[in-house]
């Protein structure tokens, strides 16, 4: 495939995240420390309240007017509580499960106000300060997943795999920075248009048919690149002011390598629009960025393989005339 050749698949998804958010191994992010803290406080207040519902199910069903189900209400939180332990030891905390705690949060404090509007209770006074706490630690998790992501407005995300190949095939693969369209499943086309190397700018198009630029601010051959994004393109999809993502090749042996992509941004806003990129990041970034290096290992890995599988031997030098040829499967280029 030739580096300015148009490369896109049909079917993309129509989001467009790891078109600059182009992981598996990763190193954990940074200052994820309060947002451990949160979801340890919320666990601890998940247990007792869990406990108590158990331990006094007849007091608390009198207090709410329910029937006295209660204990299968504390059953549960006792196990939310296990849950948010469990993504408080996690390597990378901020994840998916951080926003669903969070949302799981906000609708229970939803549901009770529900709950008082539609139903007399005895000790309404419990049911809010019940909620008061359930609402401070979503807003505390809300923030840790931030500060996870954002320090100082500077965000961070970087992750890496490790392939059973020479860092050399590694870097054929990495580096076909044309071609990163058929590893980012949210890009629909990318090119180079100018240049080759340092200062060569790339085009890439999304699913929805939004184009912009990216400009070669590094290259290492053999070891690394990275490209600044221009996000003031028309359209450009994400509220970002800055967005540079490097590229990484590090020889790991004679047989194994490690691929890496960390990304450097700030966000066009405040704390709510980089509350908003820390939400994508911890929701989508594993699966989408993981499986831009999930393709580039397999195909690393898959022309590695190739490369060492010792030549069958042939009975002729020339293939006979009745023989079928079966063409070997290319990727399409536009406009061939």
């Amino acid at each position: 495939m030739h580096r300015g050749a148009w490369v896109g698949r049909p079917g993309m998804t129509r989001h467009v995240m790891v078109a600059m958010f182009p992981h598996a191994q990763g190193p954990r992010m940074e200052h994820a420390r309060w947002l451990r803290i949160a979801l340890r406080l919320n666990a601890i207040f998940s247990l007792v309240t869990g406990t108590a519902a158990i331990a006094s199910a007849e007091t608390v069903a009198r207090l709410l007017d329910v029937p006295p189900a209660v204990p299968l209400f504390g059953v549960g939180l006792c196990l939310y509580a296990v849950f948010l332990l469990a993504l408080s030891l996690r390597r990378r905390v901020a994840s998916i499960g951080v926003v669903t705690a969070s949302g799981m949060d906000v609708a229970w404090v939803v549901g009770s106000l529900v709950f008082l509007a539609v139903h007399e209770v005895p000790s309404p006074t419990l049911v809010l300060g019940t909620s008061a706490f359930v609402l401070a630690f979503a807003m505390l998790q809300l923030e840790g997943l931030r500060r996870a992501v954002f320090s100082n407005g500077r965000g961070r995300f970087e992750l890496a795999r490790d392939v059973n190949a020479p860092a050399e095939d590694a870097w054929s693969v990495v580096s076909d920075v044309g071609g990163y369209a058929e590893f980012a499943s949210t890009l629909h086309r990318s090119e180079v248009v100018s240049g080759s190397g340092l200062g060569m700018v790339r085009r890439c198009e999304d699913a929805d048919g939004i184009c912009w630029t990216e400009t070669c601010a590094r290259w290492e051959p053999g070891r690394g690149y990275a490209f600044e994004v221009d996000t003031t393109a028309p359209g450009y999809p994400l509220p970002l002011r800055t967005m540079r993502g490097d590229f990484e090749v590090d020889a790991l042996g004679d047989r194994r390598s490690r691929v890496r992509i960390r990304f450097a941004f700030s966000a066009r806003g405040g704390a709510l629009t980089e509350l908003l990129l820390a939400s994508v990041f911890a929701a989508r970034g594993d699966h989408l960025v993981g499986d831009v290096l999930r393709r580039w290992a397999e195909r690393i890995e898959r022309a590695g393989a190739s490369a060492s599988a010792p030549s069958k031997p042939h009975a002729h030098d020339e293939p006979d005339s009745h023989t079928n040829l079966k063409p070997e499967k290319q990727t399409r280029i536009s406009g061939t």
